[in-house]
């Protein structure tokens, strides 16, 4: 009988996917409001940049340029968290 590897990830990776979702959540708590809506709708509600300019009352041009800064903003964010981990 062939022993199959386990699929699953290891503790450890799965230690290590945690920790960045935490870093990752926390990156986004500490946006401003105007750059954490976009995010939020697009990345996570999975809006279309049309939807989140309906939604939020803005041009879609508007969106577009939010979610460019947010995600920039969210990089650094996330970037300083892993440098003091």
């Amino acid at each position: 009988m062939v022993e199959l590897a386990d699929p699953s990830d290891s503790p450890a990776a799965q230690t290590i996917g945690l920790q960045r979702a935490a870093r990752l959540h926390e990156a986004v708590r500490q946006l401003s409001p105007l750059y954490r809506e976009v995010i939020v709708l697009y990345h996570f509600e999975h809006l279309k940049y049309g939807e989140i300019a309906s939604v939020l009352d803005i041009p879609i041009g508007t969106v577009m340029n939010r979610i460019f800064r947010a995600r920039t903003k969210l990089r650094a964010l996330y970037e300083a968290s892993e440098s003091h981990a």
